[in-house]
C-alpha cells in the first residue's frame, strides 16, 4: 500500500475524523454505539450507505489548459478543504425521560421535547440512507427503576414485607422489558430540485412537485412516434428531492407517520426558512432539538446557515405591548462518515471533478455569506484558503465560482 504524498509547498492537511470509517471492507456486521450509548448491531457499512446509480451524470467543465498541478497536489489541496468543511461534531446524547403511559408512544406529547432529524436533500442519496439509519437506531436510554415507597408500618408487618421483598428479589424478573423509545419524533426531508439534481428528479427545474403527464394528441402518429412518446413522458415526470429521499427512508422501515417533506426549497437558506415555516405555521410543531444531516463537504455551511436563518425568536403583538418569546433550539450537524478518499463516486453522479468544484465554491460562500450576514461568520484558516486558491489557479477548478472572482 503506497504512502500518501505529503502536502506540496508547505500546505498542511486537516486531520481525518476520529474512529473507523463506515465504508470499511470488512464484510461482517459492525457493532456501533448509538447516541443513547446503547450498543446496537447494524448491517455492514455498504448496506447503510448504499451507493445509488443515477441515469445521467453531471458534466463539469474543468480548464485543463491551465492545470499546472500534479494529481497528488490536487488531491492534497482537495482533502484540506474537504476536512475543513466537515465539523466532526459528536452525535447528540440524551437523558432518560420517564414514560407516563406506554400506550402513548406514538402520540404527541407537548410535555416532552420534540427532536427532529432535518435532512437537506441533494444528489447524494447516501445522505438519505444515513439519515434513516440514524432515525431507526437512535433510542432514549432506559429509565432507572423507581425506588420503593417508604411507609410507616408496625414491626410485625414490616418483618413480613421484608421477607416478601427478599423472596421477590431472589426470583428472576419475568416482567417484559420497557419499550424502547426513539429519540427523534420526525425525520424531515427538504428539497425541490436544483441544477445538480435535475438528472435525479427529472422534469424541468421549476416543475410542479406533483408528477405531470404529457398531453395526448388525438391525431394519428407513426410507429416511431408511438415508441418515443412513452420515453418523453417518463423523462418529464417529476419527483422532488424530498420525495426521492423519503422513499428511501420508507424502504428502510421508517414509519410513514414519522416522515415530513418540504418540497419547495432550492438552496440552503430556503431549506432552513421553508422548513421552519412548514413545522410551525402549517403543522404547529414546536421543535426543541434539530440534528442536521448533509453531505460531508456541506456540513459547515449548513450549520452556519441554520444558525443565522432559523428564527431564534418570535413576537406576539397585543395592542401596544410587544412580548418577545425566545425559541431555544439546540442544533448540530452530521454527515455520512466518509473520508476524502472514500467520498467521490462517479456512478452516483458525485464524481471527483464535480465535488472539487463545488467544495471550492462553498469555501468562497462561507466567507462571502458570513460577511453579508446570510450565515454565521466563521474563520477560514490560511492553509485552507490557500488550498482553494491553488485549486483554482493551478488546478483549473473555478467552474462554479462567480464570474471575475479571484482569490486574494
Amino acid at each position: 500500500m503506497s504512502q500518501e504524498q505529503p502536502p506540496p509547498d508547505g500546505v498542511p492537511t486537516h486531520g481525518p475524523a476520529p474512529g473507523p470509517s463506515l465504508l470499511s471492507t470488512v464484510p461482517a456486521p459492525a457493532t456501533i454505539t448509538a447516541p443513547s450509548t446503547v450498543p446496537i448491531s447494524v448491517p455492514a457499512p455498504a448496506d447503510i450507505l448504499a451507493t445509488p446509480t443515477t441515469s445521467d451524470n453531471i458534466t463539469i467543465t474543468v480548464n485543463t489548459d491551465r492545470r499546472r498541478a500534479t494529481p497528488g497536489e490536487i488531491d492534497n489541496w482537495a482533502r484540506t478543504i474537504y476536512n475543513y468543511h466537515r465539523m466532526h461534531m459528536p452525535l447528540p446524547t440524551f437523558s432518560p425521560t420517564p414514560l407516563q403511559n406506554p400506550s402513548d408512544l406514538g402520540e404527541e406529547d407537548d410535555s416532552e421535547p420534540t427532536r427532529i432529524i432535518f435532512t437537506l436533500c441533494s444528489l447524494d442519496l447516501r445522505v438519505a440512507h444515513y439519515a434513516a439509519h440514524l432515525f431507526l437506531t437512535t433510542f432514549l436510554p432506559p429509565c432507572p427503576p423507581s425506588p420503593p415507597s417508604s411507609t410507616t408500618t408496625s414491626s410485625s408487618s414490616s418483618s413480613f414485607s421484608n421477607k416478601a421483598q427478599a423472596q421477590a428479589q431472589a426470583q428472576p424478573d419475568s416482567s417484559p422489558p420497557p419499550p424502547r423509545r426513539r429519540a427523534y419524533r420526525y425525520l424531515l426531508f427538504s428539497g425541490h430540485s436544483g441544477l445538480l439534481t435535475r438528472s435525479l428528479t427529472g422534469g424541468d427545474l421549476f416543475s410542479s412537485t406533483t408528477s405531470t403527464s404529457t398531453t395526448t394528441t388525438t391525431t394519428s402518429s407513426s410507429s416511431s412516434n408511438s415508441h418515443t412518446q412513452p420515453q418523453e413522458e417518463e423523462r418529464k415526470k417529476f419527483q422532488s428531492e424530498a420525495t426521492i429521499f423519503a422513499s428511501i427512508a420508507l424502504s428502510m422501515g421508517v414509519p410513514p407517520s414519522a416522515i415530513l417533506k418540504e418540497e419547495q426549497s432550492t438552496n440552503t437558506g430556503e431549506h432552513v426558512r421553508f422548513t421552519h415555516a412548514l413545522l410551525k405555521k402549517k403543522r404547529g410543531i414546536k421543535v426543541t432539538e434539530v440534528l442536521l444531516v448533509q453531505k460531508p463537504y456541506m456540513e459547515r455551511r449548513t450549520w452556519g446557515t441554520f444558525g443565522r436563518q432559523w428564527p431564534s425568536f418570535c413576537y406576539s403583538m397585543e395592542g401596544e405591548d410587544k412580548e418577545e418569546k425566545e425559541e431555544k433550539v439546540k442544533y448540530s450537524v452530521t454527515s455520512p462518515p466518509l473520508e476524502w478518499g472514500e467520498y467521490p463516486d462517479e456512478e452516483s453522479g458525485n464524481g471527483r471533478e464535480l465535488v472539487i468544484n463545488v467544495m471550492v465554491r462553498d469555501l468562497v460562500r462561507i466567507k462571502e455569506y458570513g460577511e453579508k450576514g446570510w450565515q454565521v461568520k466563521m474563520e477560514i484558516p490560511e492553509d485552507v484558503w490557500e488550498a482553494g486558491r491553488r485549486l483554482v489557479e493551478k488546478g483549473g477548478y473555478g467552474g462554479h465560482l462567480p464570474e471575475g472572482f479571484r482569490f486574494i
